[in-house]
């Protein structure tokens, strides 16, 4: 049995380690289904983390970047809530009936993070918590097995239009999502032209939200480029991404602002002199 701590679930999803040909995915999992749809589930597109690191010795562990404080993630309820929720149906229905971008994220984002939980399930990955907790959990998850064939076969249709509508966190969402929604398309089918021109496709967004100042986006590129997550490890333009991410802390005044720039700055020192001018020129094209 693997086990996830919370630290790593309070973190948004990073369905990307491989566990004995099985994908793992590490998740924000079922409290943040739990609460109303204008609760933590519009934070998604804006809580990002880097990959994180599944405890078990056949996953290799990756160091992240420095992540920021967030008082919109809270720990996970130690009882079950005293009022039921609205069902995960009704939720992603509600959504949809707005019809405008920024709901249409929240909806992927639902049916995204039930595709996690059922992840989960398959690879075998104990969730903790309280026993009314695992009691909620596994009420979710069987609320996402009953979920209209039409949400699984939308959700990226939902996401494209957020895409379109250059909502913050789509580009995200899209690199999470994987190839048309299929993660394992990258480990499974590495070399094919559409797995291929998705990850072109995907980096191009990623930077342009990047760099008119998406901090999430900066952290994903980072994760990318710093730990091989989609694209080769390029410790240059790691570098470049990391202190942009740290200008973007010092703007808006972040308590990791401290780490995040020792963190910056011990990924430009690793750099020889020409590599630190490039990354420090090319960081300094991003806004804040």
């Amino acid at each position: 049995m693997i086990r996830i701590g919370w630290k790593d679930l309070g973190l948004k999803t990073r369905r990307s380690l491989l566990l004995g040909g099985a994908l793992v995915a590490a998740a924000s999992v079922a409290y943040l289904l739990i609460d109303p749809i204008d609760g933590p589930v519009e934070a998604a597109a804006a809580t990002v983390a880097s990959p994180p690191t599944i405890v078990a010795s056949s996953v290799p562990h990756r160091t992240s970047h420095v992540l920021e404080p967030s008082p919109k993630i809270a720990a996970p309820p130690s009882a079950a809530p005293t009022s039921q929720p609205a069902s995960l149906r009704s939720r992603i229905e509600t959504l949809l009936a707005r019809n405008d971008p920024e709901s249409l994220l929240k909806a992927h984002t639902l049916v995204a993070r039930c595709n996690v939980m059922r992840d989960l399930e398959t690879a075998n990955v104990e969730v903790p918590g309280s026993a009314e907790y695992k009691q909620t959990y596994q009420r979710q998850l069987d609320e996402c097995k009953a979920m209209p064939f039409a949400f699984q076969r939308d959700f990226m249709t939902w996401l494209n239009a957020a895409l379109a509508a250059r909502v913050p966190g789509s580009s995200v969402a899209l690199l999470e999502a994987g190839p048309n929604g299929d993660i394992s398309a990258l480990t499974q089918r590495p070399d094919d032209p559409l797995v291929l021109e998705w990850k072109r496709t995907t980096f191009d967004l990623l930077m342009r939200d990047a760099k008119a100042g998406n901090a999430d986006a900066l952290r994903a590129l980072s994760s990318a480029y710093g730990h091989g997550l989609y694209a080769p490890i390029d410790p240059k333009l790691d570098a470049a991404l990391e202190m942009a991410l740290t200008a973007s802390y010092e703007k808006r005044g972040s308590r990791a602002l401290k780490y995040q720039k020792e963190y910056a700055d011990r990924k430009l020192a690793a750099l020889n002199p020409t590599d630190q001018a490039w990354a420090k020129d090319f960081a300094a094209g991003f806004k804040h």
